[in-house]
């Protein structure tokens, strides 16, 4: 461990497994507090029982995303937890949809929007309000897509999500770099 992100705190959506996980476990190795947030509890907890068996500090926050409640219960267990948050990383987000715009359920768009650019927004709701409160900065991250600027056919409704959190990415860095909070995206 090296102690770089010492005394800090990080929530990071969709951390029970992938980009989510790795994310997680790379703050956690350098210093942070980590709450991990996902719908996923087996694997969300395995999670964290894998970053405090190495002798790091995480707990496991049960969050379905496409509702505004969850986002706003993460927000406060983790302050609760921890004291405060200084780090949002929001990686939750649906596996791309397999189907031409032609053949596309309308079903699988909306729950795509709904966890993957609404859950985003409603992290993103809660964190900054959390940080201005605080009054000293954060630093937000929001996982986007490639599709988000290189879209591939037969993923509609993942492409829109991602197009749109970018858009509400660069909406909360103009809104927030006055208050010293960073808001990026990563592609």
């Amino acid at each position: 461990m090296d102690d770089q992100f010492a005394g800090k705190v990080v929530l990071v959506t969709g951390g029970s497994k992938g980009i989510g996980r790795a994310t997680a476990t790379m703050f956690a190795r350098r210093g942070a507090k980590v709450a991990v947030a996902d719908i996923d509890v087996k694997a969300g907890g395995a999670t964290v029982a894998a970053i405090n068996d190495a002798g790091e500090d995480s707990i496991f926050v049960e969050a379905d995303l496409a509702l505004e409640s969850t986002a706003r219960f993460m927000v406060q267990k983790t302050v609760a937890q921890f004291g405060r948050l200084d780090c949002a990383v929001n990686a939750a987000a649906l596996v791309p949809d397999c189907a031409s715009i032609a053949d596309a359920d309308l079903d699988v768009f909306d729950r795509m929007i709904a966890v993957s650019l609404r859950g985003v927004l409603a992290s993103m709701k809660y964190e900054i309000r959390q940080m201005l409160g605080q009054g000293d900065g954060g630093a937000i991250v929001n996982v986007a897509s490639i599709n988000a600027s290189r879209p591939q056919p037969m993923c509609p409704s993942y492409t829109a999500a991602k197009h749109g959190v970018v858009g509400l990415t660069k909406c909360g860095s103009i809104e927030n770099a006055p208050h010293g909070i960073r808001v990026n995206a990563v592609l």
